[in-house]
């Protein structure tokens, strides 16, 4: 990501990694080689996450994203 704001760019969308953590700019930011966990996740790592239970059942239609 910092190669990106570095070229230029004005901003870097986080989308599903901001999902997967919810201060994810707070742990890139501390650390730059921060990793997201990987994918598929558990409803209750997202839940931890403060998903709701709605959302969650909403991206249980994206592939490989939530635990079956």
């Amino acid at each position: 990501m910092q190669k990106i704001l570095d070229s230029g760019v004005d901003f870097v969308t986080i989308g599903k990694s901001a999902i997967l953590h919810h201060n994810f700019p707070k742990l890139v930011i501390e650390n730059p080689n921060f990793n997201p966990i990987a994918i598929p996740v558990s409803k209750e790592h997202l839940t931890k996450e403060g998903l709701g239970k709605k959302f969650i059942e909403y991206l249980n239609r994206w592939p490989d994203f939530v635990k079956k």
